[in-house]
């Protein structure tokens, strides 16, 4: 099969690259360098870039998609009196505007049924201090 994973660089995106990688082709996308896979194609993006979506290189890419893990994702530090728009904007962007243009994307370029998965967090029912932009953008 044939599954594309975003933030696969660390964390959650780059534990299921490492657990998916042996059985299916891999699509991996990440902004940071991403760890060499056996059947992976790294594509180094922002995510939040709607022409990547739309290039050619990833449109190709896409054909023939099964599934879709988005786990890309930022999060702030800081109280929201002191946060400007642009950090808020950043971090809306890369945690909810990408996963809109991936699964746009997918859902162009699928043919097949298969499964579209977006990571969220529990600050997304459960706000702490300082994550104001994290919690609304999990929450959306």
């Amino acid at each position: 099969m044939k599954v594309l994973i975003t933030g696969a660089a660390s964390g959650i995106g780059a534990a299921c690259a490492e657990l998916l990688s042996l059985d299916n082709e891999l699509l991996l996308i990440d902004r940071s360098p991403i760890a060499e896979r056996p059947n992976a194609r790294l594509f180094k993006a922002d995510v939040s870039d709607e022409a990547f979506w739309l290039s050619p290189e990833l449109q190709s890419a896409l054909e023939g998609i099964d599934h879709a893990i988005f786990c890309a994702g930022v999060s702030d530090a800081a109280p929201i009196v002191q946060m400007d728009y642009q950090a808020w904007s950043r971090i809306l962007s890369i945690n909810l505007d990408a996963v809109f243009l991936g699964i746009r994307a997918v859902l162009r370029a699928k043919t097949t049924p298969g499964a579209i998965v977006a990571v969220s967090s529990a600050s997304a029912r459960k706000p702490a201090a300082m994550t104001s932009a994290y919690g609304a953008s999990k929450a959306a």
